[in-house]
Parts: structure tokens; sequence; C-alpha cells
């Protein structure tokens, strides 16, 4: 079943000190209110695209969204596109927290040596931070020395789950700009005990089914293929709940080697 409402909290709890950490940072460098600045609301960010993964999972946990999506989507596919809104949801907290992490990274970076990480100073700097500052390989995003040289264990464990966190971008960016990208699941039990006492087995059964939300939900394994490109095994086949362990996963071992890296830097 589509994991419960605490576990995004518990992935970050890892990142609980290092707000004192970096105001020891900050101090001890000498930063610009900017670091400081731009640190606090990134973070900020982080924890709320986590919060919003755990609200979207919690909302799916739920068995009767059936007549709230009926509400919202009065056509026959309603419950499913209320599933693909919280879907979408979760994967774009997913994403967005590792973009607001490196965002707030930079910022620490900053402090340490800003020739190292893009500058905060100015909006047309702010503009280029990004994932692919970590790992290079995209045009104007290539990579910056000062992941690795200041923050090596942190930078490690993104560049260990390099793979990974493709993956997730890949569906993030599916979900938010192109399609749906749920493809199936379990029916909710909930939802098949509360129609069958005034419905039966029969047809009214089955018109009901197509409303029917789902746990367990499924999207495509790959999910940006062409149709005519894919093998019969390529439509469906990847748990929802597999992408958030993967996330929380990496998001913790993240959390834990920044907290190493700062407690280096502020020695």
């Amino acid at each position: 079943m589509t994991s419960g409402s605490t576990q995004p909290t518990l992935a970050l709890r890892a990142f609980d000190s290092v707000d004192a950490l970096a105001d020891a940072l900050f101090k001890k460098m000498k930063a610009t209110d900017a670091c400081s600045y731009e640190f606090g609301a990134a973070f900020r960010g982080m924890r709320a695209r986590a919060a919003s993964v755990d609200l979207a999972l919690g909302a799916l946990a739920q068995p009767d969204l059936v007549g709230h999506a009926q509400t919202l989507v009065p056509t026959a596919p309603a419950a499913q596109v209320l599933v693909d809104t919280y879907v979408a949801q979760v994967l774009f907290g997913i994403w967005s927290t590792f973009e607001c992490m490196v965002f707030g990274i930079n910022a620490l970076g900053c402090a340490v040596d800003p020739t190292d990480f893009h500058s905060v100073e100015t909006t047309a700097s702010l503009k280029k931070v990004d994932p692919n500052n970590v790992f290079g390989g995209c045009a104007g995003r290539p990579a910056r020395p000062g992941y690795a040289m200041h923050f090596p264990k942190w930078n490690g464990v993104f560049d260990a789950n390099k793979a990974v966190l493709a993956r997730l971008n890949d569906y993030h960016n599916i979900s938010k700009h192109r399609r749906a990208a749920a493809a199936g699941g379990t029916v909710h039990p909930g939802f098949i005990d509360k129609l069958k006492p005034s419905m039966g087995e029969g047809p009214a059964m089955m018109a009901a089914m197509a409303r029917a939300t789902w746990i367990e939900i499924l999207l495509e394994s790959k999910p940006g293929v062409a149709l005519p490109e894919r093998s019969p095994s390529a439509t469906t086949g990847v748990l929802l709940d597999e992408l958030v362990a993967e996330y929380r996963r990496v998001a913790r071992e993240a959390g834990e080697a920044l907290i190493i890296d700062l407690t280096a830097l502020t020695k």
C-alpha cells in the first residue's frame, strides 16, 4: 500500500542539526547576508517539498476519494484523475526536494569560497544553480568544483546515486510536462467493500470500478518512450512506493553526509 504520512519527515531528520551548523559556518566565514538568506529559503523549501510528498501520500492512502473526485472531474475516470493529481504532487515534491537541497548547499559553499560555486549575489547567477552543477554534462549547467571539494561526503552520496536521481527526475518531468504518470494499481479494498452491498457483482459494479481509487500504484517503467517503440513489459511495472523508498534513502544519506561535511568545515 502507498506509504503513510510520517516517513518523509523522518527522511529529513538527518538535516535537523544543519541549521545550527550553517549559522556557525556563516559566522566563521563572515559570509554575506545573501548566503544565509538563500540557504534559509532553500532549506525551508526543501522541507516544504518533503511535506508535499507526505501530504499527497497520505491522501492516496484514503479509501474514499471518489466523491471528491467526481465533484472536481465529473467524468468516468474521475478517481484516476485525482490519483494522478496526487501522484504528480509526489513526483514533483521528490525531485524538487533535491533541487532545493542543491540550491541551499550552493549558498553554503559561497560562504566557504564563492569562486567554486554560483554566486548568490546576482539574479543571473542564481538562475544557473541546479543539480547539474553537481553532475555536469548539461549545456549551460557545467559541474562546479566546490561540491566535491568542500562537501565531499555529500557529493559522494549524489555521485553514488546519480542513476537513481536521474530516474526520479525523468518521472518528475513526465508528470509535470507531458501526461499522467500513474498506469494502474490495485483497487482500494475500501472502495469495493463500500459498493458491494448496493451493486453486487453485475454491470453496475463494473461501471463503478472505472471510478475506483488505487493502492499499490504502478507507473510505466519507460515513461518517456513512444508507444510504437515500447515492449509489452515497458507499459507498467514500477511501484510508486519503490520510487518513494529510493527518495527517502537518498535524502537520509545526503543529510547524514552533509552533517559530516559541515562539522569538518566549522571546526
